[in-house]
């Protein structure tokens, strides 16, 4: 279907990929870091919102920038971006004053502007700009990554160069339907970028390691969601046997992940192991070729923006009053000095397990039902990994949280104000969601259809 091409009245796209840029420049002192970075978020997620009231909605419409033609709002993109921005001013706002000295906050910035240049991109090649880009933080960012190993070069370098070799392989095809090598480089840059199986070891020691802010900003992205919807539309369709190999590493991922998650006592490597599933989730959604598990999917791609954001500034609040604390011991009693971290923590870790009440639940029943409708064996093997999600959540929090605290302890203080009210935010979205749930489902557009596949090469 060909797009209907339109033109902003102001250039709200390219705007906001100035703000961001300009709010990762690591100029000044703690407060005029952490200052910067709070106003690129907040006229970033300003042009954005303005764009969406302004540009024609639909599926098939495509809104250029006035200034530069190749970032054009297309679908639900620009919802996604808008999302981007909020999660990076919450994270801005909840960081520990370490993270701005070592410059997290701003590469928390630049890796939002490098998924508004993916998401906003016409054209493959300045997409493809956009991916790289998110691998510049953890290369130069020193300070920030220090001991941190090279776990990241395969989730982030690897998946580029697969992603830049795909580009090329399907320039070099003369604009014939994509072959085979295409198909597979594609679906390798997916599996590497999302750390699916069987390369999910290296994304979870990622996450043990890199920060937590920059994880959440780059995951969150889901660009390899958004590769496989750009190739299938430029392609007419999907291969089945490109169906059935990403059906595979899909339950492969959830059912590995679910069982590890099972016997891990490190809080960020569980964590890993919940955004991976989580990350086969959205993806299962979008290739069961259904109008439930499409909508599941975008649905449930904004539930674990907000619930993994939250639960990582949660998380990174806790290390920032226990440095050097090792995890896999138990730490009884912290839910008595800090009753509110210990609540956040809880809450948003569930919903990603799918907690009724929330919106977790709403999109994971979508996409189960798409998934089922595809095939029972997927539908029922998400259902079970996902309550065994649930269960290892549980675990961890009464491994951290529950308890007894020793008499001469240090008492652990519970959040400040500044990292209080993003988490309420996100919590008022998430159980507003789950009790009406029609009003989030109606940011996925009719028109946009989910992609059918087509007979095999």
């Amino acid at each position: 279907m060909n797009p209907q091409h339109s033109s902003l009245p102001y250039p709200f796209l390219s705007v906001a990929l100035v703000a961001l840029l300009a709010g990762s420049l690591p100029v000044g002192g703690q407060w005029m870091r952490r200052g910067l970075a709070i106003l690129a978020g907040l006229a970033a997620a300003a042009c954005m919102t303005a764009a969406l009231v302004v540009a024609p909605m639909g599926a098939t419409s495509m809104a250029h920038d006035p200034w530069v033609p190749l970032l054009a709002l297309q679908g639900a993109d620009g919802w996604i971006v808008l999302a981007l921005c909020l999660i990076t001013l919450l994270l801005v706002v909840a960081a520990p004053a370490r993270d701005v000295t070592d410059g997290v906050t701003q590469g928390t910035v630049f890796l939002c502007g490098a998924n508004l240049l993916a998401h906003a991109s016409t054209h493959a090649w300045t997409m493809g700009i956009g991916w790289a880009l998110t691998a510049l933080p953890f290369m130069v960012g020193w300070r920030a990554m220090q001991g941190s190993g090279r776990h990241w070069l395969l989730p982030v370098v690897g998946s580029t160069a697969a992603l830049a070799v795909a580009s090329a392989a399907d320039v070099a095809s003369g604009g014939q339907p994509a072959g085979t090598l295409p198909w597979l480089l594609v679906l390798a840059a997916i599996v590497a970028r999302k750390g699916l199986f069987p390369l999910h070891g290296w994304v979870v020691r990622m996450f043990q390691d890199a920060p937590l802010a920059w994880l959440a900003v780059a995951f969150n992205g889901r660009l390899g969601s958004l590769l496989f919807l750009r190739f299938e539309a430029g392609h007419q369709g999907v291969p089945a046997w490109a169906v059935d190999v990403l059906s595979w590493v899909i339950l492969a991922s959830a059912v590995t992940c679910s069982l590890r998650a099972l016997f891990e006592k490190d809080p960020r490597r569980l964590l890993g192991y919940l955004f991976i599933g989580q990350s086969a989730l959205v993806l299962g959604g979008v290739i069961v070729g259904n109008e439930e598990g499409f909508t599941g999917s975008l649905v449930h791609w904004l539930t674990v923006a907000a619930a993994s954001s939250g639960l990582m500034a949660a998380l990174r609040a806790m290390q920032a009053r226990l440095p050097g604390l090792d995890w896999s011991r138990r730490a009884p009693g912290l839910a008595v000095s800090a009753p509110r971290l210990a609540t956040f923590f809880l809450v948003f870790a569930l919903t990603l397990a799918g907690l009724p009440g929330t919106l977790g639940y709403c999109s994971q029943d979508l996409v189960f039902s798409g998934a089922t409708e595809h095939s029972f064996a997927m539908g029922l093997t998400l259902v079970v990994t996902s309550a065994l999600n649930a269960i290892a959540v549980f675990r961890i929090y009464s491994h951290l949280f529950l308890g007894v605290r020793p008499r001469h302890s240090i008492a652990v203080p519970d959040l400040l104000p500044r990292e209080r009210w993003p988490l309420v935010a996100c919590l008022v979205f998430l159980l507003a969601g789950g009790l009406f749930p029609t009003s989030v489902i109606r940011w996925k557009t009719p028109e946009f259809h989910p992609p059918a596949a087509t007979p095999g090469h």
